[in-house]
């Protein structure tokens, strides 16, 4: 992905854009129904919410993508109360179709088919950013390919990482709910860990991130 700031045109490994334009990316009314597992933010809006954070963003020194996460986290805040947040909200029309069916089968049944109904509005922050959904593209970015459900796969170790997150006591339970009440369940206990940016001892959250560290290679540093 290639995105532009102070006439510098920089290109960005996609997986890093996710995640950098994830925590700066508010939600569209119209698009808080959509799949995760059936829809990806396309490069556009993306590329338009890092160009506008980024041109407000002082100095050019190096920094870490942490700390660039952060900083423009600030400035979006900003944009959004002086209402000039235009630019970082995903609408319906910026994701593109990667399926259009969830799979089914001995391998997918009552293991990962809960997946099918988590939508976007399901991963909004305290702040109302996706920043949740930049941790859960480091797991799924790659689901449109044949290896989704294979073990190991992106499905697997989303999957794993929830389950991770869980009390042990709470799997009995968990395991014996339809898909759709056990997304619900999921959602209301494992994916609220990522809802404060500020608190990165939850379980979870540090899983991804050693997740993160161990398989992506940042150009200025780990996360």
């Amino acid at each position: 992905m290639v995105t532009k700031a102070n006439e510098t045109t920089a290109n960005v490994p996609h997986r890093l854009a996710l995640w950098l334009a994830s925590s700066i990316m508010g939600l569209h009314e119209d698009a808080k129904e959509a799949l995760i597992f059936a829809l990806m933010i396309g490069h556009q809006r993306m590329g338009a919410a890092l160009d506008k954070c980024l041109s407000k963003l002082e100095g050019d020194s190096p920094r870490s993508p942490s700390v660039l996460r952060g900083q423009l986290r600030v400035i979006a805040n900003a944009l959004r109360l002086k209402d000039d947040f235009e630019a970082c909200v995903l609408r319906l029309a910026d994701l593109y179709e990667v399926a259009t069916v969830f799979p089914s089968g001995n391998a997918v049944d009552n293991i990962y088919d809960w997946f099918a109904f988590v939508t976007y509005g399901d991963l909004l922050d305290a702040d109302k950013l996706l920043t949740i959904l930049g941790y859960f593209e480091q797991c799924l970015t790659e689901r449109f390919m044949p290896t989704y459900l294979d073990p190991g796969g992106s499905l697997d170790r989303l999957a794993f990482l929830i389950t991770k997150s869980l009390d042990d006591g709470d799997l009995p339970e968990l395991m014996d709910l339809e898909p759709r009440p056990l997304a619900v369940e999921l959602r209301e206990r494992g994916i609220p860990l990522f809802s404060s940016v500020e608190s990165p001892i939850k379980i979870i959250s540090k899983l991804l991130l050693n997740y993160l560290k161990m398989t992506i290679k940042f150009p200025h540093g780990d996360l």
